[in-house]
């Protein structure tokens, strides 16, 4: 039953359903309402255009399963040389034995993703039926607005996840400015070398700072330590001699009064700021507490007034030259300037209030019994498969 698939994957979690049944249930019988109001509505009733389009879909995302989860196995099993048709012929006794573990068949299987399909097609009409107004655009930006400045005021790395994972953002602490760069990068092997070497100096230092608490009695050992710390920072010069030199040449482009933005598309090793042209227009936003770049980075733009140019400012990518093209007001971002996210949000929070309102109205009007006493859970019955996805 469904209530045992919930149970299985509680388990291959490492969970109890212990405490969780009431929820549960509460899912079931909303997806089963679901599924009679779709019936209701003829969802069921599938045009060849949505048959047709519904088995490509489906048969992608079970070709999806078998390749991912299956066919590593049968390859595994079967050993070097196996012929294709033998793949395919044990891929499908391993996806039949999951499907078997889980307490399904084929049929019902598609039956349940056919199931979830209409019930997202019903979604979709209600969500395109929504209308969005000016009002509703401005009611959500108010509140967001309002509730990013308290979150950000109180936590400014916030704004960091804000414009990383839920643009866009409505409100800009203190002290930011928007940056471009030219990146002279160091090649792969010069990294490479540059991270090991870079390590085995730290742990040299670290040394010598540990024995210079009692300099006298490790003196022969300090400067030990010293020729070899010498020696190390000689080879990391060596090793960014290269990215170096066509960093200071840029430099000097840039100090001589050429255009940034031209030496940016022609030197830039940074994909994003010689290529996308969000970045060549705008570059990107660094706060004193951001947490998106490394912090010697960070540091370099924070010093830069408006419109003025760092000297070589070395990460472990490179060397950096930034311009520092505006310092960006503290306070709410006016609505104009994120109309188009704004109305993208509003409208998705207006379509999910329409979805529950719907939703409301149909249990309120259907004659719904729970009986929570009644559940069990089989799923111990059913064998545990470790191919399944």
């Amino acid at each position: 039953t469904n209530y045992d698939n919930y149970a299985m994957q509680y388990q291959m979690y490492g969970q109890s359903i212990e405490g969780q049944e009431e929820n549960i249930l509460d899912g079931l019988v909303e997806f089963e309402l679901l599924k009679q109001e779709a019936e209701k509505g003829g969802y069921y009733d599938l045009t060849p255009e949505r048959e047709e389009e519904f088995n490509a879909t489906y048969d992608e995302q079970i070709k999806s399963i078998r390749d991912n989860y299956f066919r590593p196995t049968a390859e595994t099993e079967l050993g070097e040389g196996a012929t294709e048709e033998a793949i395919e012929a044990k891929v499908d006794e391993l996806f039949a034995a999951d499907i078997e573990a889980q307490g399904f068949t084929m049929d019902e299987l598609r039956q349940d993703y056919l199931d979830n399909a209409v019930v997202n097609w019903m979604y979709e009409d209600i969500a395109n039926a929504v209308e969005l107004s000016d009002e509703d655009v401005q009611s959500w930006y108010d509140t967001e607005s309002a509730a990013q400045q308290e979150a950000i005021s109180a936590d400014p790395t916030l704004y960091d996840q804000y414009e990383m994972y839920n643009p866009p953002v409505l409100y800009v602490p203190a002290g930011f400015k928007d940056v471009k760069h030219i990146l002279i990068a160091f090649d792969d092997t010069a990294k490479e070398s540059i991270s090991t070497t870079k390590t085995e100096q730290d742990a040299v230092v670290s040394q010598m700072a540990e024995l210079m608490r009692d300099e006298k009695a490790n003196a022969t050992k300090i400067d030990e330590l010293r020729k070899e710390n010498e020696g190390l920072v000689a080879k990391l010069d060596e090793l960014k001699a290269d990215a170096k030199a066509k960093a200071e040449e840029v430099l000097l482009k840039v100090q001589a009064g050429e255009d940034f933005d031209t030496l940016m598309k022609e030197y830039s090793d940074d994909t994003g700021s010689n290529s996308d042209e969000d970045y060549l227009q705008n570059g990107m936003r660094v706060g004193p507490e951001n947490t998106l770049y490394v912090p010697e980075f960070t540091a370099g733009a924070m010093e830069l007034n408006q419109g003025e140019v760092s000297g070589l400012v070395e990460t472990e990518y490179g060397y950096h030259i930034i311009k520092n093209i505006k310092d960006v007001q503290e306070g709410i971002v006016p609505l104009a300037d994120v109309k188009e996210a704004a109305e993208e949000k509003a409208l998705q929070l207006k379509q999910s209030e329409a979805w529950t309102k719907q939703l409301e109205d149909w249990k309120a009007s259907a004659d719904i019994e729970k009986f929570l006493d009644m559940l069990t859970d089989n799923s111990a019955n059913y064998a545990t498969d470790e191919n399944a996805g």
